[in-house]
């Protein structure tokens, strides 16, 4: 089964310095197959048996034992990021404005009133199960919103561009 591993807060600002050729090491050691990196921020695409909760569990406990911190991984499959590209509501929005921010939760609930109050004049967004896509024309960087969300979303939140997404989607439906 092809699995796509998000991890968050890996190799961003100084903390949760992972190598990705160590890790590509690391994942191939437990077993798993077709294993795949996608930029530094740690994205895996991996060949597994094991259901995505086992496969996170196994990965945070490796993590945790090689290179000394705890992470949060959250998991895909394939067809969950192809449905985003085919789904999300902004398809003629430039790529670079549109963020999606993957929730570990199965249901996302949401206080919609708040999440409308702190996104600013251009913003826009919208749920795709367990994802909340975020069209911010000015830049993440500059989004109220973004900057809140994690805090308004239930469970583990890691955010990707939309770029990242189609490059881990490419990985993982390809041959290695």
């Amino acid at each position: 089964m092809r699995h796509i591993a998000l991890f968050r807060g890996v190799n961003v600002g100084g903390a949760g310095k992972l190598a990705m050729s160590e890790f590509r090491e690391m994942l191939t050691g437990m077993g798993f197959e077709r294993v795949r990196t996608c930029i530094q921020s740690g994205n895996a695409i991996f060949d597994a048996a094991d259901e995505p909760y086992q496969v996170a569990a196994k990965i945070v406990k490796g993590v945790e034992a090689r290179f000394g911190f705890c992470p949060s991984v959250i998991m895909r499959r394939p067809e969950e990021m192809e449905q985003i590209l085919r789904d999300q509501l902004f398809q003629d929005a430039p790529i670079s404005a549109l963020h999606i921010f993957c929730c570990s939760e199965d249901q996302m609930q949401v206080d919609r009133s708040a999440i409308s109050a702190l996104a600013a004049d251009g913003e826009d967004w919208a749920i795709l199960g367990r994802h909340f896509v975020l069209f911010a024309p000015a830049g993440i960087g500059k989004s109220k919103l973004a900057e809140r969300l994690p805090k308004l979303l239930r469970g583990d939140v890691t955010t990707r561009n939309m770029r990242t997404v189609r490059a881990i989607l490419d990985i993982a439906l390809t041959n290695p």
